[in-house]
């Protein structure tokens, strides 16, 4: 029904159309859940529409069923000339004519109405049932009883009082109902279960309650002979807290009337809606409305440019390629650095100075907005009767407006968010959209001062990072501020925004475009670069109609850094370039390149001029001046200053830059500065400043041996670190997470190696001779983990490991080299400052290995068939790929010398997996999710052990009493591999909940560990331990995020004794760190420098480790429970492993500490420490430790990170 007030003429050509604002705002909400969950559009259906008004709901709805024929109606014939005014504008488009002219139908006398008994399938009524009398809502379901084909359903839609007994929730809903209940006494909300109480009299039962925005609801009723509500909600009928329960009780309780008697007096027809009477809204409905001279216009689909690129990562063998492995520990810093500069860089101080006059005028124009937003309360309450308080409205998320800017002398406004995208976000995205315009725009008239009157160049404006954890929507948050931007696009001057993803989030960004704003104005274009759908003398007039048409280029970072890259003459070319294409590798991660932009590298530096004129454009269309607007999503893909990509995107021109990250901290405090810099250039001065400031006097108070003063000045620091980043970096955490999602238990299960296992690991040590106490050779200890990982997997995999190698080493290639062009971030798996070697220096350290290490180094990707005699042959046409017979017997007899080989039936232990500790518990937790119906998601970093599994599971299948593994069916696999398009698909599979026969995913951590979204899964396995902990961190939130309907249940499964456990303490030391400095928590510091160098240490004394209390009564997980009764002796321990992040109130910082931190940090920014006396506070064991009150780390909180939201 939108039969209410605040309607307008629309302009012409059909000047008989009328708006109302509310219904053009509910109407997409509403449509979507009758698209998705009630009304099919692929079957010839008839609908009737009791209380069409104006028209604007059925048209809408008409286009996306084209099947269905559509009936509308209204007792007011005043509003038919408005409905024939939408219904011809409709068909002048439309594929079909399938919506009839418009009917009078009076609910109040059903029975003559002249439609035929059991003509319809569906009813559908909006907006009628709160400002109708009670005997309206009776004839409603007495004439859905008689119209209703059997089993046909009535849809109703507005507010309702979720509980009987004359009470009305929530609040706002109350105050709505009085307010109603002022303009009629017979007016007001009804119940729900006073609802059904009717419709049970009218052999109708309520199927589904859908949860609309603005506390509205949609209410789905079936017509059915035989009544019983245990039938349809056989589950929740004896839940207290469930609506069903109620109306079940109530209905057993009241017999069926056989008549109904309805009444038909003048009064009662008084109170139907006639044009001109003024018909109050829903609260939130009105709460909503566009004043009343805002013509809602027809919208224009956006316009969906799809190219695309393939950028894609390769790395070293199965292991992250952008992971740091252990530094060498060098000796532990005793005392605060000393600087021996008098004053800080020019840059730095001109940075910091305008950052602050920055943050004076945002906390001006905030005070400013807060005084205009309560003077317009003051008039909504005035005029329009709402009874909000402005002290109620501090407590209460806004969510009717979301104002930007306003003209602080008339109180207008100028800058204001689509209310269709306001009603879904929460109050987290809107406190980030509010963030990002200060930040990054601050105001339109700083924007005007900013553009150059001669160039109309933007030389103004900011960076911000917004650093919200993983689910909690940042594309949506984005999105809202650019189509924001471009709705304003006069006042703002965005032309050209550019948005930087991983492949893997690419189409992600196109299809929430799609989603949010394709429906609404202004028209805006959206690019997608595919390198597969473009050819490559097409690239730059695909880039050119973006740069002058305007609109939103979506590309991912490595097309982006390999189009740049032969435009940069500064760009050192690599010094050898491999013959054909990686593919990917063993890890998972995706290759960076394709084969033309390979040769299109190795061409010589000699340009002719169509090359010249090529390379100039590019420049100008994606760095000078390129973007107006620069979003960098998973924005710690550029936190290495030296990789290309980073140094690309830095010399992009424009100064507004944005930054998505759920993990802005991943490895070390440099990465961290790498990432604000490119948001705040200098802002926390160079980077040798930042070092001897901030990350030197944090990382030396991290361990659990640091001295006192150490610690105490790390948290100082740390502090002072927060507050500087006040203003550019918004983080949100897991706390926002928590109030929308069911609880997460997260366990660290450390498996007992076998007994085969035991033996080759120390053999192997034992072989390489290695000594724990020796300075850590980083060359070396790749190639010793890479091989070790493979014995705590399964044994069996030293084989496939080893005929990779050794055919790679026959043929040559020098993979080391070829993965420092391609690896989007070569330097990053070591950091060169702490470890003290250059990468070149590695790589000559690399290349002179013997050729039996470099054999277990090696890392391209192979054919399975060469791994598992079973496999498919999927690649027989590429010969790079296969190995002749011949060389696969030179490369067998090689085999059969490998000291590993006479030590187990390496041909017969393939299907063992009593030979893994790791396998064996794998396969009780997938037989247990079976037995209880979990869908289950593996993450592991090498291909081979997916390889494995996929084996294992054909193997098992095979078996008569065994359940039937099939790919695509079963289960699936992602990995660098398998195509974009046939990812989505898998996970749409994968995510349907009536598709129980799909329960488990098998996923490369590095190709599937960000961009996907599997909530359909509760359990979780991280089959192996990454070097850097975003990585699993990434990994388990594809399943715990929002749309997560059951507990989550995380198993990270550790081969204790291993390397492996020690990279898993190290992963705590930077999860520590990253929560000192990212959101402001104090952490127990658990581990001490000499732990980290004892990597070769394997000690299998299962009863020493301090950290391992075995409990199995904390165990809340029932599944863990019964495996640890089951596997004692394969399980040496279990922990939880959030609980080695526990806040720990005794480390908080006093007042006194707090406003020491901000003294230190004003000196820091004039003066440097060291040689200024005033500068060099002392330290005492009193000023050390103390026991703070919890108050204190509350507003600490508020002022890092903002309050939980």
């Amino acid at each position: 029904m939108n039969s209410n007030n605040n309607t307008d003429q629309a302009e012409q050509p059909f000047p008989d159309k009328l708006v109302i604002s509310a219904a053009e705002y509910n109407k997409q909400p509403i449509l979507d859940i009758l698209l998705n969950h009630i009304i099919p559009d692929s079957k010839p259906i008839s609908v009737l529409e009791i209380g069409s008004g104006t028209g604007q709901h059925i048209t809408h709805f008409a286009a996306h069923f084209p099947l269905a024929t559509f009936q509308p109606s209204d007792i007011d014939s005043q509003y038919f000339k408005s409905i024939q005014a939408y219904i011809d504008e409709y068909e002048i488009n439309a594929f079909t004519k399938n919506i009839l002219p418009p009917l009078n139908i009076d609910v109040l006398s059903p029975s003559s109405t002249t439609i035929s008994s059991q003509s319809y399938d569906f009813v559908y009524c909006c907006n009628m049932i709160h400002i109708t009398p009670i005997e309206c809502t009776k004839g409603l379901f007495a004439l859905a009883e008689r119209v209703l084909k059997s089993d046909g359903s009535l849809i109703t839609y507005g507010p309702y009082g979720l509980q009987g007994g004359g009470r009305i929730t929530p609040e706002s809903n109350r105050r709505f109902h009085a307010h109603l209940q002022m303009q009629d006494s017979r007016w007001g909300l009804k119940s729900i279960d006073e609802l059904a109480v009717i419709a049970h009299d009218h052999h109708m039962v309520l199927k589904q309650i859908f949860d609309m925005p603005s506390n509205n609801k949609i209410l789905w009723w079936i017509k059915k002979k035989e009544l019983k509500y245990s039938d349809i909600n056989p589950d929740t009928c004896n839940e207290p807290d469930s609506p069903w329960y109620t109306i079940h009780n109530t209905i057993k309780k009241r017999p069926r009337l056989t008549t109904s008697s309805i009444s038909s007096s003048t009064s009662n027809r008084k109170s139907s809606r006639s044009l001109n009477q003024t018909t109050p809204m829903s609260d939130s409905d009105n709460d909503l409305i566009v004043p009343s001279k805002r013509v809602v216009r027809k919208k224009k689909p956006n316009t969906i440019v799809s190219s695309d690129s393939d950028d894609t990562i390769i790395i070293d063998d199965d292991d992250d390629g952008d992971e740091s492995p252990p530094k060498p520990i060098k000796k532990k810093v005793k005392h605060r650095p000393e600087i021996t500069d008098d004053k800080l860089d020019i840059e730095t101080k001109k940075a910091l100075r305008e950052q602050a006059e920055r943050d004076k005028r945002i906390k001006l124009q905030q005070e400013r907005e807060e005084l205009a937003r309560l003077e317009r309360s003051r008039k909504q309450k005035e005029y329009n009767g709402e009874i909000i308080c402005a002290h109620e409205q501090k407590q209460v998320p806004v969510a009717f407006e979301l104002v930007l800017e306003t003209d602080l002398n008339t109180n207008n406004i100028i800058i204001e968010v689509d209310l269709t995208l306001v009603q879904y976000m929460k109050k987290h995205q809107i406190e980030g959209v509010r963030f990002l315009w200060n930040q990054v725009f601050e105001s339109t008239t700083r924007i005007k001062a900013s553009i150059n009157k001669e160039t109309k160049e933007d030389r103004g404006g900011s960076g911000a990072i917004l650093a919200h954890c993983m689910g909690l929507g940042k594309t949506f948050t984005t999105i809202t501020l650019i189509h924001t931007l471009f709705r304003y696009q006069k006042l703002t001057h965005i032309h050209r925004v550019l948005i930087l993803c991983p492949l893997n989030t690419a189409n992600n960004w196109r299809n929430e475009f799609r989603q949010w704003i394709g429906h609404l104005e202004p028209h805006i274009n959206v690019y997608l670069f595919n390198a597969e759908d473009i050819a490559k003398k097409d690239r730059i007039q695909f880039l050119r109609r973006w740069y002058e048409d305007g609109g939103i280029l979506i590309m991912g970072y490595e097309m982006y850094r390999l189009l740049n890259y032969a435009s940069d003459a500064t760009v050192k070319k690599p010094r050898k370039i491999t013959k054909k294409k990686p593919k990917s590798t063993e890890d998972g991660a995706e290759d960076l390149s394709s084969s033309d932009d390979d040769k299109w590298l190795k061409k010589k530096t000699t340009k002719s001029k169509a090359d010249l004129a090529s390379i100039e454009k590019y420049r100008k269309y994606l760095r000078s001046p390129g973007p107006d607007l620069i979003v960098c999503d998973e924005g710690h893909m550029i936190k290495n200053p030296k990789s290309a990509v980073t140094r690309m995107v830095n010399e992009v021109r424009t100064l507004r830059r944005i930054v998505l990250t759920g993990t802005p901290m991943q490895n070390n405090l440099k990465e961290y500065y790498a990432m604000i810099n490119f948001c705040k250039p200098n802002y926390l001065g160079s980077e040798h400043e930042f070092s001897r400031n901030f990350r030197i006097p944090i990382e030396a108070g991290q361990h659990k041996d640091s001295s006192a003063g150490d610690v105490a000045y790390m948290r100082r620091r740390a502090y002072a670190l927060n507050q500087r980043l006040i203003n550019v970096l918004h983080r949100r955490d897991f706390d926002v997470l928590r109030s929308f999602l069911p609880p997460k238990f997260e366990y660290a299960v450390k498996i007992k190696c076998t007994p085969l296992q035991q033996e080759l690991y120390r053999t192997y040590l034992l072989i390489q001779n290695i000594d724990p106490g020796a300075r850590l050779n980083m060359a070396k200890l790749l190639g010793d983990y890479q091989y070790l990982m493979k014995i705590w997997t399964h044994p069996w995999l030293l084989r496939p490991h080893f005929i990779d190698g050794y055919y790679k080493y026959l043929k040559g290639q020098d993979q080391v080299e070829t993965d420092q062009f391609f690896q989007d971030d070569p330097d990053e798996m070591i950091d060169d400052d702490e470890v003290g070697l250059k990468t070149q220096k590695r790589t000559k350290q690399v290349s002179k290995i013997k050729p039996i290490q470099s054999i277990t180094t090696a890392t391209p990707q192979m054919k399975i068939s060469k791994y598992f005699p079973n496999a498919d042959d999927e690649d027989d046409d590429d010969e790079d790929n296969s190995a002749s017979t011949d060389k696969l017997a030179v490369v067998m007899k090689a085999m059969k010398k490998e000291w590993w080989y006479d030590m187990f039936d390496v041909e017969q232990s393939q299907f063992d997996i009593e030979l893994s500790g790791k396998f064996e518990l794998f396969r009780a937790i997938l037989t247990e999710c079976e037995s209880i119906g979990d869908k289950l998601l593996v993450f592991t970093r090498s291909l081979l052990a997916l390889d494995y599994i996929e084996q294992w599971l054909e193997r098992w299948s095979s078996r008569a009493s065994s359940p039937k593994w099939t790919k695509g069916k079963d289960y699936f696999r992602m990995d660098g591999k398998v195509p974009i398009k046939q990812r989505a698909a898998d996970i749409k599979s994968f995510n349907e909940p009536e598709n129980t026969r799909a329960r488990l995913f098998l996923i490369s951590t590095m190709a599937g560990g960000i961009g996907i979204n599997l909530h359909s899964a509760n359990r979780v396995i991280i089959f192996d331990v990454s070097w850097n902990p975003a990585h699993d961190l990434q990994a388990m939130f594809r399943s715990y995020r929002l749309g997560q309907k059951k507990p989550v249940y995380i198993y990270r499964i550790i081969g204790k004794a291993t390397m492996e456990e020690k990279i898993y303490k190290r992963q705590i030391i930077k999860q520590a760190m990253s929560q000192r400095v990212v959101d402001a928590k104090q952490l127990d510091r658990h581990f001490t420098n000499d732990e980290l160098a004892q990597l070769y240490r394997f000690d299998t004394d299962f009863d020493n480790d301090p950290l391992d209390k075995y409990d199995a009564d904390r165990v809340k997980d029932k599944v863990l429970r019964k495996l640890m009764d089951e596997y004692a002796e394969l399980i040496v321990s279990y922990r939880e492993h959030d609980s080695l992040l526990i806040h720990r109130d005794e480390e908080n910082l006093t007042e006194e500490e707090r406003k020491q931190a901000q003294h230190e940090d004003e000196l820091a920014k004039t003066k440097i420490y060291g040689r200024n006396k005033e500068a060099a506070i002392p330290l005492t064991d009193d000023s050390i430790i103390r026991i703070i009150p919890g108050q204190v780390m509350d507003l600490l909180r508020q002022t890092t990170i903002g309050p939980k939201s």
